[in-house]
């Protein structure tokens, strides 16, 4: 309301991050209860600076710059912050071949160990031991050639101080809350990647008539980021492969991705069948360059959008102490967002697979592993 004076005393409202704030609120929300800690507004974080921000690419630094901005709403040391982006962006620069940090294989088993490998840390558990507890915590393979191994031991590396590089360098010395810290830099890039490569492309990227070049989404909920034909072999004569021989490429683009047909519509069929993730996208096109689609946050834009609620949740879940709760954190929010086997890796892990019903699931998770 304007004052006589002609002054007002509102601003303009934000309706994107109002948005945002229900639907965090809807994840949590219990009947009776007035007050949720995570969403009152007298929390202060220290004053940091020095962070790449960047925009459209899911990058190692947008990774970081997610664990800013989820830090800024907590009381952290900046010394904390600064090891928590470090180690998120040092999950693409050293450990690109821990491959499960990056949301390869059971997404949600792995960020139960790291999760609970936080937890034991933070209370004063050595690293060996941590390692050790959060594997049977997670239900991780002993196999000591295994990519749970691989995990296990980025884990270990990344926590060593006594090499030349360490991650402490120039920012603090090591202890357990520093070891807590790196470690949900590693749980957040995970959760980040989780929903780049492994939702599946939705069908409305190949609705119409396709471009020859791709389109951006307009917004979260524009549904209007499409495929470049440019990216194909165009070839209209050719005859399509039967949908069973699509899901089988599907399921193993990247062994095959010598052999699977790049043609425009053996590709269009294939986003119809509903069983291509994103990390697919690199193996059907003619250059394989994943920055385009895959790890473009402006295509498709509510998986982005979907990836910043959940690293919030993974963070508040942790830094308040509750148990780990898969489902709580990959839980799609957003219209379009679909995981693959979500449902699937959270049953394996014993998560609540009954606290939403058969359309819910239909919506947020494939029916079985792509």
């Amino acid at each position: 309301l304007m004052e006589e004076s002609g002054k007002s005393g509102a601003g303009l409202l934000d309706i994107q991050n109002a948005v945002n704030q229900y639907k965090k609120l809807e994840r949590v929300y219990q009947p009776q209860v007035l007050e949720y800690e995570q969403f009152q507004s007298d929390k202060r974080a220290e004053e940091y600076k020095g962070v790449k921000l960047v925009s459209g690419s899911w990058s190692k630094d947008s990774h970081a710059e997610m664990a800013s901005k989820i830090a800024s709403e907590y009381k952290i040391n900046n010394k904390f912050i600064k090891l928590m982006q470090k180690s998120a962006r040092w999950a693409d620069e050293k450990y690109q071949n821990a491959n499960r940090i990056h949301a390869t294989g059971n997404y949600v088993q792995t960020l139960k160990f790291l999760y609970q490998c936080a937890g034991y840390l933070r209370k004063g558990e050595s690293v060996n031991t941590s390692i050790k507890k959060a594997s049977k915590d997670a239900k991780l393979s002993d196999d000591m050639t295994s990519k749970d191994e691989d995990l296990r031991r980025a884990v270990k590396d990344i926590l060593n101080n006594n090499k030349k590089e360490s991650i402490y360098t120039g920012i603090c010395g090591e202890s357990d809350k520093a070891h807590y810290y790196i470690i949900m830099g590693l749980a957040i890039h995970l959760t980040g990647d989780t929903f780049a490569h492994r939702t599946i492309v939705p069908k409305y990227t190949i609705n119409g008539t396709n471009p020859l070049k791709k389109r951006d989404s307009k917004s979260v909920i524009s549904c209007d980021a499409r495929f470049g034909t440019e990216n194909f072999i165009n070839q209209p004569s050719h005859n399509m492969e039967s949908n069973n021989t699509l899901k089988i490429w599907a399921e193993q683009s990247y062994e095959i991705r010598n052999k699977i047909c790049k043609r425009w519509n053996c590709f269009q069929q294939t986003v119809k069948l509903g069983v291509m993730e994103f990390k697919d996208i690199k193996n059907y096109i003619i250059s394989s360059n994943s920055s385009d689609y895959e790890d473009n946050s402006n295509f498709c834009k509510e998986r982005y959008e979907d990836a910043k609620l959940s690293c919030d949740f993974v963070f508040y879940y942790s830094y308040k102490k509750l148990s780990y709760d898969g489902l709580i954190v990959f839980f799609p929010t957003e219209d379009n967002v679909k995981l693959n086997n979500l449902k699937g890796y959270a049953k394996s892990m014993g998560e609540e697979i009954a606290l939403y019903n058969e359309k819910e699931w239909k919506a947020a998770s494939t029916p079985k592993k792509y």
